[in-house]
């Protein structure tokens, strides 16, 4: 009996190392990216923030700025990557979310080529009875 629980103990422990290889890395996504967000209600009035620019740590923490257009206030935005899919061996997505300073609360998808330079963010940003998209990509 103790020899069946430390075979199956060791075959646990040895195949732990494979499990955390095999997860797929936030640092694909690691870099300076620049574009904006705009956020309306359904009578038409809208906030602007431009420039927005996230910066994604190698770990998928986000930190940057975001500037409403309009009252020209610098607001910081905060986020990371909560979960990275792998298509085809070559292309990562990863789901991130966060929110701006005024309280904008924001999700996207961040989407990178393995080998590919260019990468870019989508998703969506909400506010009160604001709503609306943003969009980011590397420089």
């Amino acid at each position: 009996m103790f020899k069946l629980a430390s075979l199956a103990l060791f075959a646990l422990v040895s195949s732990l190392p494979l499990a955390q290889a095999a997860a797929p890395s936030k640092a694909i996504f690691a870099g300076n990216y620049d574009g904006y967000c705009k956020i309306e209600t359904a009578t038409g009035a809208s906030i602007y923030y431009s420039p927005l620019r996230f910066k994604i740590s190698k770990t998928g923490i986000i930190t940057g700025t975001a500037n409403n257009y309009d009252t020209k206030i610098l607001g910081n935005v905060t986020g990371k990557i909560n979960k990275v899919t792998v298509q085809y061996k070559k292309s990562f997505v990863g789901k991130a979310s966060g929110k701006f300073s005024d309280g904008t609360k924001w999700t996207a998808e961040v989407n990178a080529l393995k080998g590919i330079t260019g990468k870019y963010i989508t998703g969506k940003a909400s506010q009160g009875a604001y709503s609306g998209s943003i969009s980011l990509t590397n420089r």
